[in-house]
């Protein structure tokens, strides 16, 4: 069965298994960069958050994580990522 749904719907879900994904995680650990302004792309985010890249893409959408648009694409920071981690915690 098919039922269509708006971008609201869709958006809603999304926020919606990124929270569940969030709650079955005890805790998260991210590894030491190798240099401490090391930036991470959005796949490696996703997998350090144990997320989808769809997700990671909607948090940076929705300003809920802070990013750099370089020449070569987004990249993450692990303060970004950590400040995001603490930011979830509350």
């Amino acid at each position: 069965m098919y039922i269509q749904t708006d971008n609201t719907t869709y958006n809603l879900v999304e926020l919606l298994l990124l929270k569940m994904e969030r709650l079955e995680q005890k805790e998260c650990t991210i590894p030491k960069p190798i240099h401490p302004a090391q930036l991470y792309t959005e796949s490696e985010v996703a997998d350090l958050l144990k997320v989808t890249k769809r997700a990671v893409f909607n948090l940076r959408k929705e300003n809920k994580i802070h990013f750099r648009d370089l020449k070569i694409g987004i990249r993450y920071s692990l303060e970004d990522i950590m400040e995001f981690i603490e930011r979830c915690k509350r």
